[in-house]
């Protein structure tokens, strides 16, 4: 039988039926499948999953060197952009997975950075070399760690646009609550009706 199903040929356009609002699209405050399906189309991170879930390079530029013994990873980054023009480095990644791991924030998944080692000052061992190149110690090895930088979490956030939403502190998904948020992914929110 002949289908009446019909493909879209639009695809600057993104549908996706959504069962209720989601909390947060801020990829380290996220919890639910609905925001997850807006998330992961507007921001991506080091790694993502192809068609067949197999972790591929995204921003990181090809595999990373690792460690005899597993636990230092070295990604280089390509160049990119985050949707206001201003260029995404390894800073952001620096700035972004402290900021998730920070207990202030409340991420519900923070605790994945705990396989990350901390330096003397609590931060995560976690360094911009240069501006296209990410040092990452673990605690240990971590055979899972690629997966873990393809998880929605480990994505980068504009740290400029957080902090301006969210000055004291107090409500770090502040800065994407509404349309036009700063984001690098393949889709950017231009219009967002509440509930």
């Amino acid at each position: 039988a002949a289908s009446s199903a019909k493909l879209n040929a639009d695809t600057s356009t993104l549908y996706i039926n959504l069962a209720s609002e989601p909390a947060h699209l801020d990829p380290a405050l996220n919890n639910t499948v609905d925001g997850a399906a807006l998330a992961v189309n507007s921001f991506v991170g080091l790694y993502t999953q192809d068609k067949d879930s197999k972790i591929v390079p995204a921003i990181a530029d090809g595999e990373p060197t690792i460690s005899e013994d597993g636990t230092h990873y070295t990604v280089k980054l390509k160049k990119t952009k985050w949707s206001d023009g201003s260029d995404l480095t390894a800073n952001d990644f620096v700035y972004s997975w402290n900021r998730a791991a920070d207990e202030k924030t409340a991420a519900d998944y923070g605790y994945l950075f705990e396989i990350i080692a901390k330096d003397a000052d609590g931060k995560l061992a976690v360094k911009a070399t240069d501006d296209y190149t990410l040092d990452i110690t673990l605690t240990n090895a971590c055979s899972y760690f690629d997966q873990l930088m393809a998880f929605p979490v480990f994505d980068p956030v504009p740290q400029k646009a957080v902090e301006a939403a969210d000055p004291d502190g107090t409500n770090p998904g502040a800065w994407a609550q509404e349309a036009g948020f700063v984001s690098n992914g393949a889709y950017t929110c231009t219009a967002w009706k509440h509930d």
